[in-house]
């Protein structure tokens, strides 16, 4: 009897070491992991908060992120972040436009449902001073999942300041409707120049066409002379046939420009206007063809 009794002690003993050396590897786990969760709390690009169905922050990131001093009492949502609606009513969801947050709206469906959701965007008024003088716009992307704690239901909240990304955003559209502008501003520059250099240009073609003809003419009277001259023709017998064709028409236009100016032009001058002025016709015909010249007057 003796000996089993010292057997089981043994055992029963080497049992509480073990069980203690396993105790002391958790509690080492343990402070490693918290370690590690409260490197990743402080260093995350986002606060992380745990609240209850009354909107309370029963836990969060948000004190070792900013270096503010903790409360005792739980605080609730839009008053741990400082939002100017539940700052200047003094506790979150009591100002008259918490009934249309959008964050209190998503949270509470999600308590409703038991699913969570993501990519909210949200903009907020945020106090940056403890007396409530100075104030910051900024823009944040809230997500939220939900979780039972023992048995309690909780939702972990996500809030993401993206306020340069907002900022960078903007100034990218307004880029884009400048360069927009700017393309539409050159194209209508194009068409303008385009119809106010063709216009001139079309003028420069009609004044060269008659310079280029008169350069094709010359061409061909010069292979003219020379053909002239290949069939035995001297130089005065050439320059007498162009000096007679020039005569020639010379005449003949100043022939015809006397017939014209001087007994048809008249003539349909007079008919026109006598169209307008009765008798006119005859008094011009009777002053043309009868009044005597300068001759007979002297």
């Amino acid at each position: 009897m003796q000996l089993l009794y010292v057997i089981g002690t043994g055992v029963l003993a080497a049992f509480c070491v073990l069980l203690a050396v396993r105790i002391c590897y958790q509690r080492r786990y343990i402070r490693t992991s918290d370690r590690i969760n409260d490197c990743i709390f402080r260093n995350v690009a986002a606060y992380l908060l745990l609240i209850d169905p009354d909107f309370n922050v029963l836990q969060t990131n948000y004190r070792s992120a900013t270096g503010t001093a903790p409360q005792a009492v739980p605080p609730k949502v839009g008053n741990l972040l400082r939002c100017r609606n539940g700052e200047d009513a003094g506790v979150c969801g009591t100002h008259e436009l918490c009934a249309d947050c959008p964050v209190r709206a998503a949270i509470t469906g999600v308590f409703r449902t038991k699913k969570g959701f993501s990519g909210l965007e949200v903009p907020m008024v945020l106090y940056t001073s403890d007396d409530h003088t100075e104030t910051v716009d900024c823009d944040v992307s809230v997500a939220g999942n939900f979780l039972t704690v023992a048995g309690q239901p909780r939702v972990v909240l996500t809030v993401s300041d993206i306020s340069a990304q907002k900022r960078t955003q903007r100034e990218l559209e307004k880029a884009r409707v400048r360069a927009e502008e700017s393309d539409r501003m050159k194209s209508r520059f194009l068409a303008n120049m385009s119809h106010e250099l063709r216009t001139p240009l079309t003028a420069m073609r009609a004044l060269m066409e008659p310079l280029r003809d008169g350069l094709v003419k010359t061409e061909e009277q010069r292979q003219q002379i020379g053909t002239l001259k290949a069939l035995g023709y001297s130089d005065g017998v050439i320059a007498f046939k162009y000096f007679a064709y020039a005569m020639l028409s010379t005449v003949s236009g100043a022939l015809a420009g006397v017939v014209v100016g001087e007994k048809i032009l008249p003539w349909v001058i007079m008919n026109a206007y006598g169209m307008l002025y009765t008798g006119l016709p005859y008094y011009m015909t009777c002053l043309l063809y009868t009044s005597p010249s300068p001759r007979d007057r002297g």
